[in-house]
């Protein structure tokens, strides 16, 4: 695959993490370890810079964004703030928060509600659908699977999808395809895992694994 176009958001910051495009493909939006531009979002095209936003975690406990996703109509963005710290105490929270999105301008809106309680080290999230978020708590070595109410806009615990039980070393990406097959990287064992169902733990034996070594 050629490189089409290149870009630096990172706008004196370190450490970019993770990229994500808004659901009509019209900016892109780049999480990084960098306290004033922490979310970076950028026109899909041109590369430019739209706007970017520092992190609300400060203080001892400072946490980054380190993943964004959408619902698939555009409404609603959901980001994950956690710390990155080599070793994430159980006393530090992750958080998810809830943002109102605006597609005609790329820009987020809130936080209109978030979620805490049962979070440690959020790396990665994956819509997979209006309803339903994966989480990839690093921590904790789970996949987790997080509801979204809309009328509420409130998120919650649904269930543990993966967990140690299932041989997880240190998961970190996940991404879903449109036929509800999951890929999720393993920092700790070098491999990317192909699920096969997006729900239940009991259902989601692995089909397939690839070596991810370099």
């Amino acid at each position: 695959m050629a490189i089409a176009d290149k870009a630096s958001p990172v706008l004196g910051g370190s450490f970019v993490h993770a990229v994500q495009y808004s659901p009509d493909g019209r900016y892109l939006f780049v999480t990084q370890f960098e306290t004033q531009s922490n979310i970076v979002v950028l026109d899909a095209e041109s590369l430019e810079v739209i706007t970017g936003y520092p992190t609300p975690y400060e203080g001892p406990d400072k946490r980054f964004a380190k993943s964004v996703c959408f619902t698939s109509d555009g409404r609603f963005a959901f980001v994950a703030y956690s710390s990155v710290a080599s070793s994430v105490a159980a006393t530090t929270s992750a958080v998810i928060t809830v943002h109102g999105y605006s597609p005609e301008t790329g820009r987020l809106s809130g936080p209109l509600a978030l979620l805490g309680e049962g979070l440690f080290n959020i790396e990665c999230l994956e819509l997979l659908d209006d309803g339903i978020l994966f989480a990839v708590d690093q921590y904790t070595n789970c996949v987790l699977e997080i509801a979204f109410d809309e009328r509420t806009r409130q998120l919650s615990i649904a269930s543990t999808v993966l967990g140690p039980a299932d041989d997880l070393g240190s998961p970190h990406g996940i991404a879903r395809s449109g036929t509800g097959m999951v890929a999720l990287t393993d920092h700790e064992q070098d491999l990317v895992r192909i699920y096969r169902s997006p729900r239940g733990a009991e259902e989601s034996l692995p089909s397939r694994e690839a070596t991810a070594r370099s």
